[in-house]
Formats: C-alpha cells, sequence, structure tokens
C-alpha cells in the first residue's frame, strides 16, 4: 500500500469524507492534508448527531447557494445514502438552499427605506388591509415575522406570501424531524459562506424548541468550520491544469 492509499484508509477508519482533490493534495501537501484530517476529526468528533444526521447537514452546507461545493455534496450524498438517507430525504436537504435567498431582504429593505425616505419619497406609513394579512398568515404559519421583513408588510405583501409559502413547503415537509430541520437551517446560517446572525439566533431558538441538545449544536457549528476546503480542492485543481502541459 502507498502513502497516498495509507492516506485514504486513515480517511475511511476516522469516518472522514476523502474530497476528490485530496488526490493531489496527498501527493503534493502531505503534511496539510494530515492536518486537515486531524482537524475533520476534530470538527466531527461527537455522539450527539447521529452519522446519518451529520451527513444531511453536510449535504445541505454542499449545495447551499452561497456554497456549491459540486464534489462535497456527491461524498456527503453517498455517504448519507449508504448510512440510510432516502431518496426523498436528500431531495427534501438540498430545498433548504432556497430559503438562503429571503436573507438579501434584511440588507436590502433597510437601504431601500432609508435612501428612499432621504431622496423624498413617501412610503406609506400605514399597512393596509392585506399587509396586516399577509403578516398574520406568516405568523400564524412561522410563528414569528422577523422585524427586518416588517417592510414587506407595506411595500410588497404579496411577495411575503409567496415567500410563507415556499418556507412552509420546503420547513413542512414531513420528511425530516422538526429538531432536524431546525438544525439544519442553522448550519447554513451559521456557515462561513452566509454568516446571517439573525436567522442563526432564531434558528438556534427553536432548535432548542425542538428538544435540540447544546451538544448537538456544538456538533452542527464545528461541521460548518470545515468548509474551507472547498476553496482548497478548486485552486489545487486550477494549478494541476495550469501546469499539465508543461
Amino acid at each position: 500500500m502507498d502513502d497516498l492509499a495509507r492516506t485514504r484508509e486513515r480517511f475511511h477508519r476516522a469516518g472522514v469524507a476523502w474530497h476528490p482533490a485530496f488526490d493531489l493534495l496527498g501527493l503534493e501537501a502531505p503534511d496539510f492534508v494530515d492536518a486537515f484530517l486531524d482537524f475533520s476529526r476534530s470538527a466531527a468528533a461527537g455522539s450527539a448527531l447521529t452519522p446519518k444526521d451529520r451527513q444531511l447537514i453536510q449535504v445541505a452546507l454542499a449545495v447551499a447557494t452561497t456554497h456549491l461545493d459540486r464534489d462535497g455534496a456527491a461524498v456527503h450524498i453517498r455517504e448519507a445514502a449508504r448510512l440510510g438517507a432516502t431518496r426523498a430525504e436528500l431531495v427534501h436537504v438540498c430545498q433548504f438552499s432556497t430559503l438562503l435567498g429571503i436573507h438579501t431582504m434584511p440588507l436590502a429593505l433597510s437601504v431601500l427605506v432609508e435612501e428612499a425616505e432621504r431622496a423624498g419619497h413617501a412610503l406609506d406609513e400605514e399597512v393596509s388591509e392585506e399587509g396586516t394579512r399577509a403578516g398574520e398568515r406568516f405568523v400564524a404559519h412561522r410563528g414569528v415575522l422577523p422585524e427586518d421583513l416588517e417592510p414587506l408588510l407595506r411595500l410588497d405583501p404579496g411577495f411575503l406570501d409567496a415567500y410563507r409559502t415556499l418556507s412552509r413547503t420546503v420547513v413542512s415537509a414531513g420528511l425530516l424531524e422538526p429538531k432536524l430541520v431546525e438544525l439544519i437551517i442553522v448550519a447554513l446560517d451559521v456557515s462561513s459562506t452566509h454568516l446571517f446572525a439573525p436567522g442563526a439566533r432564531l434558528h438556534v431558538r427553536n432548535a432548542l424548541a425542538a428538544g435540540a441538545t447544546i451538544s448537538e449544536l456544538m456538533e452542527v457549528i464545528k461541521l460548518t468550520s470545515a468548509l474551507g476546503i472547498s476553496g482548497t480542492a478548486l485552486g489545487v485543481r486550477l494549478v494541476d491544469e495550469a501546469f499539465a502541459g508543461g
């Protein structure tokens, strides 16, 4: 068994997914691969999450619209399936990425409202009947209307309704336990490619209310800390391609 094969075996025994780019990194930067194995092993350490749930969370992180790690997603999808995840569960997990799009609104709405008022464009002070009903429906389905989305009650209640329906469809599909749903959303919100603090706070609160433990939440947070390897993997492949002809 050569050195690269032994390194692969160490990853397998540690339960850490072997990213395709490690074939290159294992030859050109073996010390880095060893250090990353130790880091990943520490990040994945713990027994609060089941191995299957851990893989489902990593699938969600890999396919997130802020990350889009095709190779990592393929690795974690295969591993999740090996651990018993169904096709329907994996399709459901992939849908969570859609929810990240709404996080443009907290920034955009505050800027729009402030600049419109500064430029002398009067915005409706009163919420219309349509906006009131949209807000009530949102609270009925989601428990709370985040403060940063409240301008939609005046500006575009129909859009708020459409998002409510989308998020309710994703969150309430019934394929995953409510606690795992919240843990997945926490992972997406705290990930290094997103860092959406308001959502993280809300969904940590929801996860705790759904029965999540501090240990489970810590494992989720640690799993997000390994996302940086995707950039390294992409760069190393491009370096290899650049030098392939010479």
